[in-house]
């Protein structure tokens, strides 16, 4: 794989800049081939897990988790899980038992790089992310107890920094999502990290860490990608989220090719703790899957 190009096109937006980023991911001519090297399955009282893995050529293994009825007798609608940054299974425990439905939960790569008896972060690990995602949803397009019209995507928080990417990149295979949810998120990556040190650094090196951060993540930027996807799209957003702010949440809605539904729910930025606040964003989630008839 490529070093990293440091520097930012001047139009980050333009057809040349994505032609290279996808050259940059060496998916040119489509996504890379795959091989599934696991599939393991552990049955409990009301639901089963399966942990897949898959082997892709220069890139991490591609890990997912589904939860899944213990018995069906048609394909399974799909809710993809781009939660954030924990594990695939931690996030489907966080939904019901699945009655009629397949959850699927993405695994993250550990961005940490241990050999050597030492370790060093890898940001290789974390701009791969992307096509990690999009390789996840070609494995379920594959699978026959899938109903590949009714393939959702539910982000949650720091996915929706990453997914935009992974659904253009699909787009150009003609594989899209029945319907697409963007919870707790927002665009601007600089911005939304810059946020959380506006009282701890001096406006000089603030400045000059967005930059850093600009060039650094501008392939993976989400606000470049979403004019590019198809709908229907569900915004939920919480009242007092202090991770992405006001503006970024309001750039995210107004980046989108169609105009999406958007919620405001009470409270701050859904975490793993908050039940409360993921029974709310949930239940806003089935509401409007069934009504863009997704289940």
């Amino acid at each position: 794989m490529k070093a990293l190009n440091s520097l930012m096109p001047a139009d980050p937006s333009s057809p040349s800049s994505y032609q290279a980023i996808k050259d940059y991911y060496q998916i040119s001519g489509g996504l890379p081939a795959y091989q599934q090297i696991s599939n393991d399955e552990i049955i409990y009282d009301h639901y089963k897990i399966r942990i897949i893995k898959l082997a892709v050529k220069s890139l991490p293994e591609v890990t997912f988790v589904l939860k899944l009825p213990l018995k069906w007798n048609k394909p399974l609608p799909a809710i993809v899980l781009f939660s954030g940054y924990q594990t695939g299974a931690q996030a489907i425990q966080l939904v019901d038992v699945p009655d009629s439905v397949a959850y699927v939960g993405f695994e993250y790569p550990w961005p940490l790089d241990i050999s050597d008896q030492s370790a060093h972060w890898d940001w290789k690990r974390i701009e791969m992310i992307p096509v990690l995602m999009a390789m996840t949803l070609v494995w379920l397009h594959h699978q026959d107890f899938i109903d590949h019209q009714k393939i959702s995507v539910v982000n949650v928080s720091f996915g929706n920094l990453f997914f935009p990417l992974a659904q253009r990149i699909l787009g150009d295979q003609g594989f899209y999502p029945k319907a697409t949810v963007f919870g707790y998120g927002g665009v601007g990556i600089s911005e939304i990290i810059g946020n959380h040190f506006i009282n701890k650094i001096n406006s000089f090196e603030l400045e000059m860490l967005k930059i850093m951060i600009k060039n650094q993540t501008w392939m993976i930027e989400p606000q470049y990608h979403l004019p590019h996807l198809r709908g229907p799209f569900l915004v939920v957003n919480g009242e007092d989220d202090n991770v992405f702010p006001r503006k970024s949440r309001q750039q995210l809605v107004n980046a989108l090719s169609v105009a999406p539904k958007v919620v405001s729910l009470p409270g701050g930025h859904i975490q793993p703790d908050r039940p409360d606040l993921i029974q709310n964003f949930m239940k806003e989630v089935f509401l409007f899957l069934k009504k863009e008839n997704a289940l």
